[in-house]
């Protein structure tokens, strides 16, 4: 639809004529806002009628068909006293494979992290609360391993470190059966959050306990309770 103008520059589509002339005893008004785009332009500038601004939601983001896949991290045997380093990898992601049941490697874990003046501060059974919640998937448990003499220090050193502390161990079965040990690599958890080096070192022994829980090491001791039970 097309907006009246008046003046004797009006478009003679407007129903104006050219020659009609403003009558000196009206008010004066302020002048009228552009008129249609010449022909011209229209091609460079498109008309706000036709102008589409697409939606953030309508963003064509690809949807995976399955399980997102983790890229398996290869791993160093390891015997009773030859337990080589473990180097991080680019996403600071550590994954061993485990011989044993999602249980018994958690309670191999536990073990040996008391030995190291750890705290059981936290044992999560994500397959029982699914259960609970009416789902049902393969067993997973989280270990959180806590130390508060070492953990305050390092958190007074570099506060956003909590994000990252107490530390965490991740024991859980995969569709084929395997049970896997993931945990979050010292080095990594340092230089995410520019702390001081020596804080790698401090929290490095996590990467010991897992490689002593998933080796051949008779682990004795430690019975834990089952998760949400007192």
């Amino acid at each position: 639809m097309l907006s009246e103008r008046t003046g004797p520059n009006a478009d003679s589509r407007s129903g104006v004529g050219e020659d009609a002339k403003p009558d000196a005893k009206a008010e004066v008004k302020p002048p009228a806002s552009p008129g249609p785009v010449p022909e011209s332009q229209r091609a460079a500038q498109p008309s706000a009628e036709r102008r589409e601004v697409p939606s953030p939601m309508a963003r064509p983001y690809p949807r995976p068909s399955g399980p997102t896949p983790v890229r398996d991290i290869p791993t160093t045997p390891r015997s009773v006293g030859t337990i080589a380093p473990v180097q991080p990898p680019a996403l600071g992601l550590v994954r061993e494979r485990s011989q044993y049941s999602v249980s018994e490697t958690t309670r191999r874990v536990a073990a040996i992290a008391l030995s190291y003046s750890f705290q059981i501060v936290g044992d999560i059974d994500f397959a029982g609360d699914a259960g609970r919640a009416g789902w049902s998937m393969k067993p997973a448990r989280q270990l959180v391993l806590g130390h508060p003499a070492l953990g305050t220090a390092l958190i007074v050193a570099a506060p956003t470190l909590a994000l990252d502390l107490p530390l965490r161990v991740l024991i859980y079965e995969d569709r084929t059966g395997v049970v896997w040990v993931n945990y979050n690599h010292p080095e990594h958890v340092q230089r995410r959050h520019e702390a001081p080096a020596a804080i790698a070192s401090t929290i490095g022994v996590l990467p010991e306990i897992v490689a002593r829980a998933v080796g051949t090491e008779p682990i004795h001791g430690v019975i834990l309770p089952k998760p949400g039970k007192k």
